[in-house]
């Protein structure tokens, strides 16, 4: 595979390929989450997964507008995936703001319990 780098904040294409129960699948829109030393240097990167259909509420996740679509950010379907996955010749979607990029950040420290000095 030719060295293809991507950033963090990034959207793209991406086959998710198998999966088990309900863990997304088929080919979404994804964000990538991990810092950009790690996608530069590394085969895999970290992505929350995307979906434009309608989603029961649920508090931790975040409706946005992206590409002129509402889509729902997926923050419990968190991944590591290798680049492969990456349908490369779709393109790149685009990219999320910061301001939401910091939402999506302060979601997971919610739902994997980030805080510091945390006894759970």
């Amino acid at each position: 595979m030719s060295k293809k780098t991507v950033k963090r904040r990034e959207v793209y294409w991406i086959d998710l390929g198998k999966t088990v129960g309900t863990e997304i699948r088929k080919i979404r829109p994804c964000i990538v989450i991990t810092n950009n030393w790690l996608n530069t240097f590394h085969s895999r990167i970290v992505i929350i997964p995307m979906t434009s259909k309608p989603v029961p509420f649920v508090p931790f996740h975040l409706e946005i507008n992206f590409a002129g679509k509402k889509s729902t950010i997926l923050p419990e379907q968190i991944r590591s995936v290798s680049k492969k996955r990456i349908k490369w010749e779709w393109g790149k979607l685009g990219e999320v703001s910061l301001e939401i990029m910091s939402e999506v950040s302060q979601l997971l420290h919610l739902i994997c319990e980030l805080e510091e000095n945390n006894e759970n």
